[in-house]
């Protein structure tokens, strides 16, 4: 079973390879294979076995009245790109027995892929009210992606004016930095854990550019860079790029994580300059005392 696997998702293999890289203290951090980046990198992979799972879930449905398996029959029609008979599935199962979670959910992610993110908004907020724990508790960013979706619908340039998530200042780093929205509080935990969730299950559906995509993953490289290491921050902002981040904006913060990696190169070495200048006097020291012969000037009678 393992050869199986290992052969048909290669990327297990590495699983136990590690590597050593720096904090923004200087303080050396192991860091393993199973990445956020990792995980975005095979959204495809996994888009090709849920399609699989929604083809077969299409091709054997019979037109039951089981309302559990009626939502997983508008899943897999959404998965398919089929969006008008999904949206009439969904709708008529809210109709008939309100209330449900995955109804919502469903609906929401129906409504944002066949274009209609205003309703989609509607539904995922309805979602998060009937289940605010579903997904890990990631949702919300959900939420806040639609919002900034119809922003940028509206001006092509929203994302400047008004971020999909706005970070306050030292967020990761000082404990009391968190993001406020409305009356929610997330620290930099929180939102680390949700853009890693939601663009796990986004980028099965995006491709480049995503202007969305590519501000939240440059937010990730932030909180990496604050809570992680600055060698992996930097491989998130090159990943951000690929998908629209424009070139001023990785230039900022490229030399400013260089700049955070100097001075972290700084503080983890210079204890061994210390060191080897100190051993370098000492042995200067021991050589002029035993090979060098005395200047002073002989004692006087």
């Amino acid at each position: 079973m393992v050869a199986v696997l290992a052969i048909s998702f290669p990327w297990f293999s590495f699983a136990c390879m590690w590597r050593s890289e720096l904090t923004i203290d200087g303080t050396r951090k192991q860091v393993g294979m199973s990445t956020a980046l990792l995980e975005w990198r095979q959204a495809q992979t996994t888009a090709k076995i849920n399609r699989d799972d929604a083809l077969e879930i299409k091709n054997n449905w019979n037109g039951e009245r089981d309302i559990p398996k009626r939502n997983g029959y508008g899943w897999a029609l959404t998965y398919l790109g089929d969006y008008t008979n999904a949206l009439e599935v969904l709708n008529g199962i809210e109709q008939e027995q309100p209330g449900l979670y995955p109804t919502a959910a469903n609906l929401g992610t129906a409504y944002e892929l066949a274009g209609n993110n205003q309703e989609a908004l509607k539904w995922i907020t309805t979602a998060l009210i009937r289940n605010p724990d579903a997904h890990e508790g990631t949702e919300w960013l959900h939420r806040e992606i639609l919002k900034a979706k119809i922003r940028l619908a509206k001006d092509s340039k929203a994302l400047l004016k008004e971020p999909v998530l706005s970070l306050p200042p030292a967020f990761g780093r000082k404990t009391d930095s968190l993001l406020v929205l409305g009356t929610e509080r997330y620290n930099a935990s929180d939102v680390e854990k949700a853009i890693r969730y939601q663009l796990k299950e986004r980028l099965q559906f995006v491709t480049p550019p995503d202007p969305v995509v590519a501000q939240l993953v440059r937010n990730y490289s932030e909180i990496e860079a604050a809570t992680g290491t600055l060698q992996t921050a930097k491989s998130y902002l090159d990943f951000a790029v690929s998908f629209g981040l424009p070139k001023e904006e990785y230039g900022v913060f490229s030399r400013r994580y260089d700049l955070l990696l100097m001075r972290a190169r700084i503080r983890h070495y210079w204890p061994l300059g210390v060191i080897a200048v100190l051993l370098g006097a000492l042995g200067v020291s021991t050589y002029r005392r035993t090979h060098l012969p005395s200047t002073g000037r002989p004692a006087r009678a």
